[in-house]
């Protein structure tokens, strides 16, 4: 991804951590989670039903980059901002609507782990 504004319409947009595969057959699978670098994509169907064909296509393995996405890369920091003055995300799972705009960053190191000792 290119630095700058680059305006674009989407009905979903993923940023995750670290690059994420969209290969048949290990699609979402990542090589590392420590590269420091967030994973955006932008899909490029509008309506409700190509959002549909597109999840299904998900599912098989089917995803062709070309023409799914209108925008794909890798980012240090995102910032999304919506006309509307609030996105709808979900986050793990659950759907929030957050005032606009929105900040993606990598903060290295800022996650501490417990965890019982190996055996």
């Amino acid at each position: 991804m290119g630095e700058g504004e680059q305006p674009l319409v989407t009905p979903l947009l993923f940023v995750g951590n670290n690059s994420y595969s969209l290969d048949a057959g290990s699609l979402g699978a990542r090589a590392t989670l420590r590269d420091g670098r967030l994973s955006v994509y932008a899909v490029a169907g509008r309506s409700r039903l190509s959002l549909i064909w597109f999840a299904l296509r998900a599912l098989a393995g089917r995803i062709e980059r070309r023409t799914d996405f209108v925008a794909i890369g890798d980012c240090r920091g995102l910032t999304v901002r919506s006309p509307s003055g609030s996105i709808e995300i979900a986050l793990d799972g659950e759907v929030r609507r957050l005032a606009s705009p929105l900040r993606f960053e990598i903060l290295p190191a800022s996650l501490r782990i417990v965890a019982p000792p190996a055996e």
